[in-house]
C-alpha cells in the first residue's frame, strides 16, 4: 500500500525529529540505561580455558575485530579469573564472525525461567492493524550493558590477551492481508540438498516444521521423514522419503496467506483422520469470506493406528479442540467432519473407558451454553450439512 502525500510528509517529519536514534555506521551504537544484564553462576571456582590455535587468515580477522571492539568501547582489557576461548565462524561472503565458546560457562550458569512471548500470540494481535513497520536495532545486544560480575564471567581470550565485554553479546511476513512465510526461509528450504544422514533429515524437518501451521496435513506428508528420526532407526532414503522431501518443498512454496483471528465471525473446525495421522483446518467467516487461520496435524501412534475409523475421527476432534482452545473459548463454532457416526457416538448414554474420557473432554464444549458447538457431516454420502444444536463454529 502506497503512502499518500500527507502521510509521506508526516513520516519524514517524524524521522527527522528522532534522527539521533538511527545508526550511521557499524560503530555508531546506542546504550540503554534502563537495564543491565547479569550472569549468575553456581558456586565453584571460575573456569579458565586457554586460547585456541587457528589458521593465519582466521587469526588475522580475529585480531582486527577484537581491536575494533576495543576502539568502539564494546570491550576492554580484563583481569578476570574467567576465560572462554574465541571461535571464528565463516559467513556466506567468506568473511569471519567473531564468536565465543561459552559452553562451559553455560553449564555453570543459573537458568532463568522467565517466559518468552510466543510468536503466534503476537501475530494474533494484528487483526486490526493496517500499517506495519520494521525496526532493527543496530547490534541490539551490544546496546545492553553488563553488570561488573557478568563482565568478569563473560571474559574471553585470544593470543592477544584477555578481554571482557562492556555490553551483552550475542520470520514471518505480516501485512494487512494476513501472515505469510518468510521468502528467505522458504528459499533456504527450496535449496536444501537431499539429506544423506539422520542429522541432515532432522535439520530439514526442524526448519520445515517452523511453518507447519501453513501446510495442510503436514504430519502425514512428512511421516516418511519422521520415521527416519525414530530411535535406533537405520538411515535408508526411500522413494517415499524423496516424495515427502519434494512435496514439503512444494507446499511451503505455495503456502497460503493465513488470516488474523477476528473478535467477530463464526469459526469452523474441519477435522479429518487417515490410517497414519489426524489433521484439522481452522477458519473463520470474515466479511463474507472463509479465511484459513491455521492448519494442524500430527501422526498417529502405533496404538492409535489400530483404532477404528470412527475412533480416529473422534480423536481428531478431541485433539484439535484442545490445541486451539484459545481461539474457541467464548466463541460459537461448528465442527465439520466427514464421518456421520460421530454424532451417534457423542450422544451415547453410557460410554466406558477411553471413549468416556474423550467425551468428558468434549463435554466442556457440549454443555457450555453459548460456546456449544454445532456438528456438520460433510461426507459425500452423508446428510445435508445442516448444523445440529446451537449455532457455532470451531477452529484448528
Amino acid at each position: 500500500m502506497e503512502l499518500e502525500e500527507t502521510e509521506r510528509r508526516k513520516l519524514a517529519e517524524l524521522l527527522s525529529a528522532y534522527s539521533d536514534v538511527f545508526s550511521t555506521g557499524p560503530t555508531d551504537l546506542g546504550r540503554t540505561n534502563l537495564v543491565q544484564h547479569d550472569i549468575q553462576t553456581r558456586p565453584g571456582p571460575p573456569v579458565k580455558q586457554p586460547p585456541r590455535r587457528m589458521a593465519s587468515g582466521k587469526q588475522q580477522s580475529a585480531d582486527e575485530q577484537i581491536q575494533q571492539n576495543l576502539n568502539s568501547g564494546l570491550a576492554s582489557p580484563s583481569n578476570s579469573s574467567w576465560a572462554s576461548p574465541i571461535v571464528m565462524v565463516q559467513k556466506k561472503d567468506q568473511t569471519y564472525r567473531l564468536c565465543m565458546d561459552y559452553r562451559v560457562l553455560n553449564e555453570r550458569t543459573i537458568k532463568n525461567a522467565y517466559p518468552l512471548p510466543r510468536i503466534q500470540d503476537t501475530l494474533d494481535t494484528l487483526s486490526t492493524a493496517k500499517w506495519f513497520s520494521t525496526l532493527d536495532l543496530a547490534s541490539g545486544y551490544w546496546q545492553v550493558e553488563l553488570t561488573p560480575g557478568a563482565r568478569q564471567a563473560a571474559a574471553f581470550c585470544s593470543r592477544k590477551g584477555l578481554f571482557e565485554w562492556n555490553v551483552a553479546y550475542l520470520g514471518h511476513i505480516v501485512s494487512e492481508r494476513g501472515i505469510t512465510t518468510d521468502p528467505q526461509k522458504v528459499q533456504k528450504i527450496q535449496q536444501w540438498l537431499q539429506p544423506t544422514n539422520v542429522n541432515e533429515v532432522r535439520q530439514f524437518v526442524g526448519l520445515a516444521s517452523y511453518y507447519r501451521r501453513f501446510v495442510k496435513d503436514f504430519a502425514t506428508v512428512a511421516k516418511p521423514l519422521h520415521n527416519l528420526l525414530r530411535k535406533h532407526a537405520r538411515f535408508h532414503w526411500t522413494p517415499e522419503c524423496q516424495l515427502a522431501f519434494e512435496k514439503l518443498k512444494e507446499l511451503l512454496t505455495t503456502a497460503p496467506i493465513l488470516g488474523y483471528p477476528m473478535d467477530s465471525g463464526d469459526l469452523i473446525l474441519d477435522t479429518d483422520a487417515s490410517n497414519f495421522g489426524i489433521g484439522a483446518v481452522l477458519s473463520q467467516l470474515q466479511q463474507g469470506e472463509e479465511r484459513v487461520l491455521a492448519y494442524g496435524s500430527r501422526s498417529l501412534t502405533p496404538t492409535e493406528q489400530n483404532y477404528c475409523t470412527t475412533w480416529r475421527e473422534l480423536l481428531a476432534v478431541v485433539e484439535f479442540t484442545a490445541r486451539f482452545r484459545q481461539y474457541l473459548l467464548g466463541k460459537h463454532f461448528t465442527v465439520q467432519t466427514d464421518h456421520s457416526s460421530l454424532q451417534w457416538l457423542i450422544r451415547m448414554k453410557e460410554p466406558e473407558g477411553q471413549l468416556a474420557r474423550w467425551l468428558e473432554k468434549l463435554g466442556e464444549w457440549m454443555e457450555s451454553g453459548e460456546e456449544r458447538p454445532s456438528w456438520e457431516d460433510v461426507s459425500p454420502c452423508g446428510p445435508a450439512t445442516k448444523p445440529i444444536g446451537a449455532s457455532g463454529r470451531d477452529s484448528t
